[in-house]
């Protein structure tokens, strides 16, 4: 009886091994922020816990400018708005504003650019 019991033990471990591995197709292979990839424009998505994922093959300007990476969606979306918050500022600067409204929109750089480090961080 115990070895009856230990080899139906045995059966039901590597059957839930076994289809636990088999969930997860090989196609779905994870991509992050920094890692190598080798075209450019190149897209891709995948689903994690209910969210989608959305990479792009690229030159990151933030974290490696000489190397095709894969960059996150919102990483690309948080360098143009640190972009267009900067020219924000240089504008407001040109156009003479009190120190006030300077510092409002030097809080706005400051915002983009924590958003942008989260956003582009490797591995994200």
């Amino acid at each position: 009886m115990r070895k009856v019991l230990t080899t139906a033990a045995v059966a039901l471990f590597a059957i839930s091994t076994l289809s636990a591995i088999s969930a997860v197709p090989a196609s779905a292979a994870m991509v992050k922020n920094g890692q190598s990839c080798k075209k450019l424009n190149a897209k891709t998505s995948y689903m994690f816990k209910g969210d989608r994922y959305q990479y792009t093959c690229r030159k990151n300007p933030y974290y490696l400018k000489t190397k095709l990476t894969w960059t996150v969606q919102e990483c690309i979306t948080a360098i143009s708005e640190e972009s267009a918050a900067r020219r924000d500022l240089a504008a407001q600067r040109a156009a003479g504003l009190d120190a006030g409204t300077l510092g409002t929109y030097q809080l706005l750089v400051d915002m983009a650019v924590d958003l942008r480090d989260l956003a582009c961080a490797r591995g994200v």
